[in-house]
């Protein structure tokens, strides 16, 4: 594929890249030095939590890979969410991520911790987690 220029053997992951459990991952936003990575969790969804569209470097990669790329815009000013998360923002977002026909999937938002880490929080609400293993 013409966007993946390393055709080394090594394959970055994204930044803050961890798997929530199988099938779910969590990053950073992907750049193209990730995309080798990427291709190899074979992803049927990512999911962007970012106030702009995203890139097209990635809108292509998922075109080529067949990933479908949902874009859920998260609100941000300066870095800073500039008001609170909803509770329908959270729910859509918790709804893809527990069908089992979107996984493979990889949830991201710009820097990886604050969305990301709100919506796992969620989800791990959700799956009846200890409060303290959940802020951990």
């Amino acid at each position: 594929m013409s966007l993946i220029k390393n055709k080394g053997p090594f394959c970055f992951p994204p930044l803050r890249f961890a798997t929530v459990e199988e099938g779910l991952y969590r990053s950073a936003y992907p750049t193209l030095r990730n995309l080798r990575y990427l291709r190899r969790l074979r992803l049927r969804t990512i999911l962007a939590m970012v106030p702009k569209d995203p890139t097209a470097d990635l809108s292509e990669f998922c075109k080529a890979e067949g990933i479908q790329l949902l874009h859920q815009p998260g609100r941000q000013e300066n870095g800073r969410t500039s008001r609170p998360l909803s509770v329908s923002f959270i729910a859509s977002i918790i709804s893809i991520i527990i069908d089992p026909g979107q996984l493979p999937c990889l949830l991201f938002c710009l820097d990886g911790i604050q969305f990301t880490g709100v919506v796992i929080m969620c989800l791990r609400k959700l799956q009846h987690w200890h409060i303290n293993a959940i802020f951990s």
